[in-house]
């Protein structure tokens, strides 16, 4: 049976290994999603992070670790028109070896109103990033270090490794498309394309080998129910290489009679043949908060017990005051 256990985790790792940072709360985090949805809000800075830790009951514990910046540029005065800038951190370790991900990545977008209104918007952006990877081969162990009774520290590994990090570029285009029908029916959907540019990505300056290219499909719909209410539904679809992910799911939002708490969130969703995953969800004055945690159900669910991770995010919305246009004063003459 042990061994059964360790060839799971060894699967699950190198699965991990492959596919690129990714969050259950794939909609809170939105400049990982698709590069085109940068600006795309209703303010004029959105600040998001988001923290996700898996798999402590098994391993050492998987840590994900995202924060981004951006904002919606108008002072161009374009017609029906408007820009989005920002900048996204991601940081990630993962297993035994503390496989390091840092990466800093610029975001750019163009958004057009479509119409005489403002009820359709179709965005197109990019990204260009700097990645680095890093491992700690002393905490691994190898056949060598086996003493015949137990791993001992103590002895050599006997191996040569090339380096211990590695450094890439790499770059990403995304579009998107909002839609608001007459009943107040809400409509978004994009696709994205990362690593277009399929970076070499290896620690033995091997040329051959390269990151795949990452596909992404998403759509969301905001259906209202009585006044203030809402069922949110939504699918996103992930393929790298020869790695799959479908989430299915959604959200009610469940509107509140207060000026400063204003809505309430209650969601599930499915990651198929991986885990169901749960979510609350707070929206305080410009604050949303949300808080989830993945219930495996797949065949790791014997060594996990069913426990995968929890996630957090909090995304912060500034809008700028309007300014008061105050007509001039003009003195009054003076009667004698």
């Amino acid at each position: 049976m042990k061994i059964l256990y360790t060839i799971l985790i060894l699967l699950v790792s190198i699965s991990l290994f492959s596919q690129d940072i990714h969050f259950s709360q794939f909609y809170s985090s939105p400049l990982n999603l698709n590069p085109a949805q940068t600006g795309l809000f209703d303010g004029d800075y959105r600040f998001v992070g988001n923290h996700r830790n898996q798999w402590a009951s098994i391993t050492v514990p998987y840590v994900t670790f995202s924060a981004s910046a951006d904002a919606r540029i108008t002072q161009f005065n374009l017609k029906k028109a408007f820009f989005g800038a920002g900048l996204l951190f991601n940081t990630d370790k993962a297993g035994d070896g503390n496989f390091g991900t840092n990466q800093i990545i610029l975001t750019l977008a163009y958004h057009k109103i479509i119409g005489s209104d403002s009820n359709f918007v179709a965005s197109i952006g990019g990204n260009f990033g700097y990645n680095q990877n890093t491992v700690e081969y002393n905490k691994f162990y190898f056949g060598n270090q086996y003493d015949g009774y137990q791993f001992n520290d103590n002895l050599s590994n006997y191996e040569t490794f090339s380096s211990e990090n590695l450094n890439y570029f790499d770059f990403s285009l995304g579009i998107n498309t909002q839609y608001k029908f007459e009943n107040n029916y809400k409509l978004s959907g994009g696709l994205a394309f990362i690593h277009l540019n399929s970076p070499k990505k290896s620690f033995y300056n091997n040329k051959s080998s390269e990151l795949p290219n990452k596909y992404n499909a998403h759509i969301s719909l905001d259906i209202p129910i009585k006044e203030k209410h809402s069922i949110e539904p939504s699918i996103v679809y992930f393929k790298q290489g020869t790695f799959n992910e479908f989430y299915i799911g959604g959200q009610i939002r469940y509107a509140l009679n207060d000026i400063n708490f204003k809505n309430l969130y209650a969601g599930v969703w499915t990651r198929a043949g991986d885990a169901l995953i749960f979510k609350l969800g707070l929206n305080y004055k410009s604050w949303n908060f949300g808080v989830s945690y993945d219930v495996n159900y797949s065949k790791l669910r014997i060594v996990s017990n069913g426990q995968g991770g929890y996630e957090i995010s909090l995304i912060y919305i500034f809008e700028k005051p309007e300014k008061i246009f105050v007509p001039k004063k003009y003195q009054c003459p003076n009667f004698m």
